[in-house]
């Protein structure tokens, strides 16, 4: 494939949404690692695409990106990562935090339509006269987009505000895209959608009770061990983070993984790179909700350093119908308890077999979501599971 010119059919699968009236279907990449596990390296490559586009011209201005939660995150910190100047990173999210003071939006066609900003961050940074970039996933009408950007003029009556628009794909109409050029507001993507309800197509497709797995633990799942690790040096883009500071801390903690858990080989030897082909697993590392970057970062790291065929995705809170059809992409639903609140409920899609897996995890509290997908994935034969928590 050239990497530099995706298609429709390279980054768009449709998938129907479980009890969504606002918008009954979703648009599945198998490139980002979201909901369906793909190599990091190939999403790298993705987001590489992208931050071509968005910095063609290199012209250095200060800049402020805006990763979308959930599924954006890591889109929103890799091209923060690629931009070929400095530049600042912040997530929206729906973690709550006490103490903080946010900024509040709606993005009204999601199953959770609330998102916030860190207000304290905003007031230190705008201020510099950054653009702020916002990127997605996909922008389908611009509404959600609108919205903040609403918002943030209200605060900021007296600051010259200047946006931008980023994501994989865009289903906006031309004359909204036009539309945002003549308000400096440039939209930057790798793929147009064609505006499509999707209805007749998702009609075609069978939706059994069978693949929904709603109470994995009164499942007939065999028990298994999960190991856990604590690792420290954790900065959290939620409340706003200096790029570079947050690479050199995902590099630092990709590093250490790595030679915690043994997996590099760094003999130079012949008979030794002999030894380690053959001796290489298939991992997968999982990331949770809005943490993906890390866990991304990390398993790009193993590839590059390594002989291991790594695999990453994420759980989500987005609620889809899995089919068993081939040509449709989710097959197969968990649901879980999230990683960060026992009350919420979250989702993995595709589970499949492994010699390891790893989830990494920025979550402050321990819930029962890893021993429920310990004994998911033993179902699958994996025979190692480990559940990471990256602290402050």
């Amino acid at each position: 494939m050239n990497y530099s010119a995706y298609h429709f059919e390279d980054l768009v699968r449709i998938a129907k949404r479980d009890n969504n009236s606002k918008r009954p279907f979703l648009l599945v990449n198998p490139l980002q690692g979201k909901h369906i596990p793909a190599s990091p390296s190939e999403c790298f490559r993705l987001f590489s695409a992208l931050a071509d586009k968005v910095f063609a011209q290199k012209t250095e201005e200060p800049m402020l990106i805006v990763g979308f939660a959930e599924t954006a995150t890591a889109i929103g910190a890799a091209l923060s990562a690629l931009a070929p100047f400095d530049t600042f990173y912040i997530n929206t999210t729906r973690e709550y935090y006490p103490d903080r003071e946010w900024l509040y939006f709606s993005e009204e066609h999601s199953h959770a339509t609330e998102q916030k900003m860190d207000k304290s961050f905003l007031d230190a940074h705008l201020k510099k006269g950054m653009r702020i970039l916002f990127a997605e996933d996909e922008v389908t009408t611009g509404k959600t987009i609108e919205n903040i950007i609403a918002v943030m003029e209200k605060t900021y009556p007296a600051l010259s505000l200047r946006f931008g628009i980023a994501s994989l794909l865009n289903g906006m109409e031309e004359e909204k895209i036009e539309n945002l050029k003549e308000r400096d507001i440039p939209c930057y993507y790798l793929v147009r959608v064609p505006s499509c309800q999707y209805d007749s197509f998702l009609s075609g497709f069978s939706y059994p009770e069978s693949l929904r797995i709603d109470d994995p633990s009164g499942a007939d799942f065999p028990k298994a061990a999960v190991q856990e690790a604590t690792l420290g040096g954790c900065l959290d883009p939620r409340l706003g983070v200096f790029m570079k500071d947050y690479d050199c801390h995902c590099l630092a903690l990709a590093k250490e993984l790595t030679e915690r858990f043994a997996l590099s080989d760094n003999s130079n030897s012949e008979k030794e790179k002999d030894r380690k082909t053959l001796s290489s697993k298939k991992i997968l590392i999982l990331g949770t909700e809005e943490c993906m970057y890390p866990g991304l970062y990390w398993g790009r790291y193993l590839q590059e350093h390594t002989g291991h065929r790594v695999f990453f995705h994420a759980t989500t809170r987005s609620p889809i119908l899995p089919s068993p059809k081939e040509d449709y992409p989710l097959h197969c639903r968990i649901r879980l308890e999230s990683f960060y609140d026992k009350e919420r409920t979250t989702y993995l899609y595709n589970p499949d077999s492994y010699d390891a897996v790893f989830v990494l995890t920025d979550s402050p509290v321990h819930t029962n979501a890893g021993s429920v997908l310990a004994s998911v994935f033993s179902s699958y034969g994996v025979p190692s599971f480990t559940e990471i928590f990256w602290t402050k």
